[in-house]
């Protein structure tokens, strides 16, 4: 995991990067993430789900389809 401190128009951002499942880029997540929150990969643009936070670790998975809701 890769933390970053960037500061931007007097605002401080704080982001870590996490390995794209599909196509191992780093996909970069904001510091508050929660797991099973869907993020997109800005690479391949895949979305991708925060599987699990272990200390200093984020694991991603692919996420499933969206599948339709027909009203049921």
């Amino acid at each position: 995991m890769h933390v970053h401190i960037i500061n931007i128009s007097y605002s401080l951002f704080i982001y870590m990067t996490a390995q794209c499942p599909i196509c191992d880029a780093p996909v970069a997540l904001q510091s508050n993430v929660e797991v099973s929150e869907v993020v997109n990969c800005t690479d391949c643009g895949s979305r991708v789900v925060v599987e699990s936070i272990a200390s200093s670790r984020v694991m991603l998975a692919q996420a499933p389809n969206i599948e339709e809701d027909w009203g049921e």
